[in-house]
């Protein structure tokens, strides 16, 4: 952790807006997006004791990982999951 933050890559709130504004354009539904802010939105907020916002890999890849394993529990396909796994890396 740098003086003034967390120096880890991550997506905050202004990068996860753009990805979800490009993911809606790629063909998510309204129904998809509130499964991934489900999922996310919580990962922006500030997190007590702590300085760090935001996503960051270790937490992407985790996140990616649970919609993987659990299909039933959300509507995005695979290939939905490839596309917000990619969108997200790219913001990092």
């Amino acid at each position: 952790m740098g003086l003034f933050g967390d120096s880890k890559p991550h997506v905050g709130s202004e990068e996860y807006k753009l990805v979800r504004g490009h993911l809606h354009s790629e063909g998510f539904s309204q129904q998809e997006l509130a499964d991934v802010d489900m999922i996310f939105l919580g990962d922006l907020e500030k997190k007590s004791g702590s300085y760090h916002r935001g996503i960051d890999e270790k937490e992407l890849q985790e996140k990616i990982k649970w919609l993987r394993a659990h299909p039933n529990s959300h509507r995005l396909e695979s290939s939905k999951i490839d596309k917000l796994e990619e969108s997200l890396k790219k913001k990092m």
